[in-house]
């Protein structure tokens, strides 16, 4: 009976501890989530004790190696759920965000026992013959390979409960992202949008005035200058998009249709706009086009609603902190021939050739295969632009190239004639076809 009432009060004890520190927790909810369960953890009454064991200088390097540990057990668990990395990268910035609240966190300290975490840990878990794992030791090797000297000797109990902590902590963060990961499925499908708030959804309010979107899903407002300049490049934004997903092998895949791209684009970009405005800054064209991307990725896979926590979350962060510097990398949809980017450059080279600019369109394929001799998609629009002028044999060769490469990519290709073929038939356009 007292052993049932202590694991009664253990678990009340920990709920509440989880429930505290959600209420603290800044971010989306699967950080959130990762924070409360990481500062439970720490809190752990061994943990205390083990800490006070130590010296004041022995104390501040014992709690980051711990932190490290825990961030990287719910990590390993995310990973194994299938949560995206960009997404993993996120939930261990914003708890170590919510580290450095601590007395003994030291910036430079933690980065080095972080870096030192992620390489050694992989081997310290693997299981011995007895299928029994030995991380124990890995909590004085990683602070010394860190530069960050500890004098610890881990107890029998200490080192039995950081063996629960990594395992139980890894199944915790599965568990969570698989949880994650099919509400984000279900909010694919769902119309309503969640509700934001702070700059984000400021920001976000002001971009769906602009395009005239508050009320209804996805539309564009035509009187709106904003509107008729996405209105005109629609189809280049989605183009661009779609063929750098297929180049990365990453979304927008067909999951994500046309409209939802231009959505998310519009949206995203007038949302660091208005934040930046905040700031007094202005962000270049090339660096949200690289915002963008990793949206697009994060709507794809994980959901609309964690999408717009992520949007609340990173604006808040750029509002207070600045842009990230994984986000200060150029992405242009036109390239010149010093730049050099094949994916651009392709896209550019498919909107010369809808313009009637053949030469044109070939020298952009041509510069963007120098590049990259295996863009399948830049052989098959040299090959397209080749076959209408008449040059087959040529056309040939970059066509069974393209093939070679990327055979999926022949469904791209055919989808595209079909989309031709259709809008030729249509009615309205002066050209389709009497039967």
């Amino acid at each position: 009976m007292l052993d049932w009432l202590k694991k009664r009060l253990h678990r009340k004890k920990v709920a509440d501890q989880l429930q505290r520190h959600m209420g603290t927790a800044v971010g989306s909810s699967l950080q959130r989530s990762a924070i409360a369960v990481a500062m439970t953890a720490i809190e752990d009454e061994l943990v205390q004790e083990e800490r006070g064991r130590l010296s004041t200088s022995d104390q501040e390097v014992f709690m980051m190696v711990y932190e490290c540990l825990v961030m990287w057990s719910q990590m390993r668990g995310f990973a194994s759920a299938g949560i995206p990395e960009r997404v993993q990268a996120d939930v261990v910035a914003a708890m170590r965000d919510h580290f450095a609240r601590h007395a003994w966190y030291a910036a430079d300290d933690f980065k080095r026992i972080w870096d030192k975490t992620q390489e050694w840990m992989p081997s310290f878990v693997k299981p011995d013959k007895d299928g029994t794992i030995w991380p124990v030791a890995a909590r004085v090797q990683i602070s010394h390979a860190a530069g960050c000297q500890l004098g610890f000797m881990p107890g029998t109990a200490f080192g039995y409960h950081l063996i629960s902590v990594i395992t139980s902590l890894a199944d915790i963060a599965r568990h969570t992202g698989e949880e994650q990961l099919k509400r984000g499925e279900k909010s694919c499908r769902r119309k309503d949008q969640p509700k934001m708030s702070s700059v984000a959804h400021q920001a976000i309010q002001t971009a769906r005035e602009r395009l005239g979107m508050e009320g209804r899903e996805s539309a564009l407002c035509p009187t709106s200058l904003l509107g008729k300049t996405l209105e005109e490049g629609s189809k280049l934004v989605v183009d661009f998009y779609r063929e750098l997903g297929a180049y990365n092998k990453c979304p927008p895949t067909a999951k994500t249709s046309d409209q939802k791209i231009i959505e998310i684009y519009s949206l995203v970009c007038t949302a660091f706009q208005e934040t930046a405005k905040r700031r007094g800054e202005q962000i270049p064209a090339e660096f949200l086009n690289r915002i963008v991307s990793s949206f697009l990725q994060i709507y794809e896979n994980m959901g609309e609603d964690s999408m717009h926590e992520h949007l609340q979350y990173e604006t808040d962060k750029y509002l207070r902190e600045g842009l990230r510097p994984d986000y200060r990398h150029p992405l242009r949809f036109f390239s010149d021939e010093s730049q050099g980017e094949p994916i651009a450059l392709t896209t550019k080279g498919k909107t010369l050739a809808k313009q009637g600019q053949p030469e044109q369109a070939i020298a952009c394929f041509n510069k963007a295969l120098a590049a990259d001799p295996e863009l399948a998609v830049a052989w098959f629009g040299k090959d397209e632009v080749l076959f209408h002028l008449g040059r087959q044999e040529e056309a040939k060769a970059c066509f069974d190239k393209a093939l070679r490469i990327d055979p999926q990519c022949v469904a791209h290709w055919v989808a595209e004639c079909f989309d031709r073929a259709q809008e030729r038939q249509s009615p309205g356009t002066g050209n389709h076809s009497k039967e």
